[in-house]
């Protein structure tokens, strides 16, 4: 099964899965790390490793990407030498991101906000549509998670989004759940 370009795609269910050569079905690796661009907002591409014992790591720009299907994602050319091109991305001011988002969300007026766990991507673009936000009560007893659209980000650095101050009147809301011992909800975390 083959994504719709409407269909969006967690950054989380990119990780770990399995990568393929479109052209002879040779396996190239699992997913380590995505490298995204917060300043532009978008996937630049992904890391794969070839399996336990062999460390050899390729990089793959996500114009590259054929198909992403339900197990695998379907690359119709040959990898990047993986120093070069990580050396490039850092040099560029890019993240790569192991397995999991987590910058602070603050206001311009120096309000703490929340946590970004994830975001939404368009598979054929790359381009993140939105974070997932999530915001705990001041009790700890809730938590809330919401839709926080890119264009509403103000500056990024290593750790922490700006967002402007009227930003929680402004996002949708997605759920809110109660809290149990003190911890994420599983599909949250």
């Amino acid at each position: 099964m083959t994504m719709s370009p409407a269909t969006l795609i967690h950054h989380s269910n990119l990780f770990h899965r399995r990568v393929t050569d479109q052209s002879d079905s040779e396996k190239l690796g699992r997913v380590t790390q995505v490298w995204l661009d917060y300043r532009d907002h978008k996937v630049l591409g992904f890391t794969c490793q070839s399996g336990l014992w062999d460390n050899t790591a390729c990089t793959f720009p996500w114009e590259q990407i054929a198909a992403i299907e339900a197990q695998q994602i379907l690359m119709k050319a040959i990898p990047s030498n993986h120093q070069s091109v990580t050396l490039n991305l850092e040099l560029k001011r890019m993240t790569a991101v192991d397995t999991q988002i987590s910058h602070e969300v603050w206001t311009q007026s120096g309000n703490y906000i929340g946590m970004i766990s994830n975001c939404r991507i368009f598979p054929y673009s790359g381009v993140v549509k939105d974070y997932i936000l999530i915001v705990r009560s001041l009790r700890q007893l809730t938590i809330k998670q919401f839709y926080l659209p890119s264009s509403m980000i103000i500056d990024v650095g290593r750790g922490w989004i700006m967002v402007p101050d009227r930003v929680m009147q402004e996002i949708e809301l997605v759920e809110e759940k109660r809290v149990i011992d003190g911890t994420l909800p599983p599909a949250w975390a």
